[in-house]
């Protein structure tokens, strides 16, 4: 009975199927290929006797997770990092592939399978993917898959020469093995392309954590002391496919880099003001009571502006920035014996402020920000509209209000000196005063009433050009260096 019970668990180690990441080799094929593995891991989940291990499954790498360690493989090295996946997820299976056009322009899949206990890939076939027929398609994968777990196809005396005198001739040909798999069913869904069998072993990735863990045992300095690294750093570095020159590059990231950025967009904020004026006579038509208010108010309009800022850090930058919100003034005057309709115009809101810049990870080409600063904003006053006031009306200057900031939003960089940016800003009133009144009287005809109005918070969203040049020279490489 215990012989009996531990086989049962062999074979249920056995059945243990890493579905592992799908690599894009297109841009527009990203969406295909978290769908095809999606797919094949549903399909496979339905099968009985098999064990589905999904990437978020396996155990995570000492600075990131294991999709993340996917997602960071160097392209060509998808098989041996998702061997390294299924090692570590204890799978006896695993599945990877690369989604991208084929050569009649449509989209293709080539999926491999792989045998995780012997470091080998089982089967490896290719087959286009017409539109929407991607759900097809997973159930010819995943019947492939079947039919390598159940030995069918892919085994070792298959693809392999017994070192004691096999006979080459006796390893079944590509189309032999093709004419195996076409005798399994006869709907493969549209697996219908080229079915090969690898004869070379997996290319496992450049550089893994046993291998940091092993030269860290080892005496003597360490690669990435003499690189001037951290054994963490080292590891992204040896698996992000770029030269150490590269990455050094990168990593200086914005420091005493200049940064020239254009912005524009859409700002909910003080733009909109409201002038209100009242005056009463005396039964000469002399003026005994004139009063008048400017209230700053929120306002939806278009936001242009500039920032010149200097790097401080790799990951922070520092600068001044100014421009222009774009909004209306309502003016609404009159004496107490007749009423008057609000006229609006246009006008202009100026500001300026300082603000700090957050970037992390300088070594991806496209990065999340968030950001701090002090807004500065100066609303107009009547006369700076157009408008002509009666000699009874108090002209009120414009008012200077005092802005918080915390934003938060995304670059790209598009080149070594180009990118874009966008930004959603929040600012909170924290200085000034909105609302400024006026008042001449010789007796009190006037009962102030202030109009609704409201300027304490700020938002928006913008979007920009950035320029960035110069910059801190990176460490020049010696021959300490060790290169990947």
């Amino acid at each position: 009975m215990l012989l009996l019970l531990i086989a049962g668990l062999a074979r249920a180690d056995d059945s243990a199927v890493l579905v592992s990441g799908f690599q894009s080799s297109a841009p527009d094929a990203a969406p295909l290929a978290a769908l095809i593995e999606n797919l094949v891991a549903e399909r496979l989940d339905d099968e009985v006797g098999i064990r589905v291990v999904r990437v978020e499954e396996t155990p995570s790498f000492e600075d990131y997770d294991a999709r993340t360690y996917m997602d960071g493989c160097p392209a060509g090295q998808y098989v041996g990092c998702t061997l390294i996946l299924g090692e570590r997820g204890d799978a006896r299976f695993a599945l990877t592939g690369t989604v991208g056009p084929g050569r009649s322009g449509e989209l293709g899949v080539a999926v491999s399978i792989i045998d995780v206990q012997d470091s080998r890939v089982m089967v490896a076939f290719q087959s286009a993917v017409p539109a929407g027929q991607d759900a097809a398609v997973a159930d010819g994968i995943v019947k492939v898959l079947l039919a390598a777990v159940r030995g069918e196809i892919g085994q070792v005396q298959d693809i392999r020469v017994d070192g004691a005198g096999g006979d080459p001739a006796e390893r079944p040909s590509n189309d032999e093995l093709a004419a195996q798999i076409a005798e399994l069913s006869g709907e493969l869904g549209q697996v219908s392309a080229v079915i090969s069998e690898p004869r070379d072993s997996i290319r496992r990735p450049t550089y893994t954590v046993a291998d940091l863990s092993a030269q860290m045992e080892g005496e003597g300095l360490k690669p990435w002391e003499r690189a001037g690294m951290s054994p963490g750093a080292w590891l992204r570095f040896k698996n992000s496919g770029m030269s150490l020159e590269e990455w050094r590059a990168r990593s200086t990231g914005r420091q005493l880099e200049l940064h020239l950025r254009l912005t524009g967009g859409w700002w909910r904020g003080p733009v909109d003001s409201i002038f209100y004026a009242r005056y009463a006579y005396d039964p000469s038509l002399t003026v005994i009571d004139s009063w008048s208010s400017l209230q700053a108010d929120t306002g939806n309009g278009p936001q242009l502006g500039g920032e010149v800022a200097l790097g401080v850090l790799p990951w922070l930058d520092a600068g001044l920035a100014g421009g222009a919100g774009f909004g209306h003034m309502d003016v609404d005057v009159s004496s107490t014996s007749a009423a008057a309709t609000p006229i609006r115009y246009q006008s202009q809101t100026p500001w300026f402020g300082l603000r700090v810049n957050f970037a992390p990870f300088p070594t991806w080409n496209a990065r999340p920000t968030a950001g701090l600063g002090m807004t500065l904003a100066h609303t107009p006053g009547a006369d700076t509209v157009g408008l002509a006031l009666p000699a009874d009306v108090l002209p009120v200057a414009g008012r200077w209000l005092a802005y918080a900031q915390v934003s938060v939003g995304g670059e790209v960089q598009l080149g070594d000196h180009l990118g874009l940016f966008l930004r959603v800003p929040v600012d909170l009133l924290v200085g000034g005063e909105p609302v400024g009144e006026a008042r001449e009287t010789t007796e009190a005809a006037l009962v102030p009433a202030l109009p609704d109005a409201d300027a304490s918070v700020a938002t928006g969203a913008l979007i920009g050009v950035q320029v960035r040049l110069f910059g801190r020279r990176p460490p020049a490489s010696t021959l300490l260096d060790e290169e990947p």
